[in-house]
């Protein structure tokens, strides 16, 4: 998401540049993600009961 919103930002700091439209994203700030965010993977139980055939 967060290289999605600077290559925007900086499409429209080139349009400013060459006078083709407006830098309308010029005030948008990316998103935080927060650094306690744990990967939580499933159990092997949790695996066998979510096939369809097992």
């Amino acid at each position: 998401m967060q290289n999605y919103i600077i290559a925007v930002k900086q499409l429209f700091n080139f349009a400013e540049v060459y006078s083709l439209y407006p830098n309308i994203a010029k005030g948008v700030k990316g998103a935080k993600v927060s650094g306690n965010i744990k990967d939580q993977y499933f159990t092997a139980q949790q695996t066998k009961s979510a096939q369809p055939y097992g």
